[in-house]
């Protein structure tokens, strides 16, 4: 779970499976600020990163990954990536943004892979932008994620 509350960004790094405070130019792959999700890549950021919308799918019967196709932060006012700007429903009468059942490909800052999905955006107390994920880390680099081998 990312407390993404605050009005700065907060980094997450996939090699550690943590939270990282003051990372590095390539020490983080995802950074959360409310219900935004960025990657480390594109213009104005070191890494190689992108993000991949799989759509509706099992994360637990994914196999393998693309290697392209992949959606760069794009510059502006506010910074966005075109694969997670939609990632959730909102409810115009009780207010509530609940996740979307996608599933999100990465490319981490430094090229390996990983795939996550969002279970839920609040903190205890109903407070909205605490993000919680369930990931898997391809840590070898290559983009396959079978399991049990």
């Amino acid at each position: 779970t990312v407390d993404a509350r605050g009005d700065s960004l907060v980094f997450f790094d996939f090699s550690t499976g943590s939270v990282v405070g003051s990372p590095d130019l390539l020490g983080w792959d995802l950074a959360f600020r409310r219900f935004t999700i960025l990657a480390n890549g594109g213009p104005d950021f070191a890494g190689q990163g992108g993000i991949l919308d799989l759509g509706i799918t099992s994360l637990d019967s994914l196999t393998n990954v693309p290697t392209s196709g992949y959606a760069v932060n794009t510059p502006g006012r506010e910074v966005s990536n075109a694969a997670t700007t939609q990632w959730y429903d909102y409810s115009w009468t009780s207010h509530v943004l609940s996740p979307k059942p996608n599933v999100f490909a990465v490319r981490t800052a430094d090229g390996r892979y990983a795939v996550f999905e969002i279970l839920s955006y609040y903190c205890p107390g109903a407070q909205a932008g605490c993000i919680t994920i369930r990931y898997v880390y391809q840590g070898a680099g290559g983009t396959s994620f079978e399991r049990g081998l």
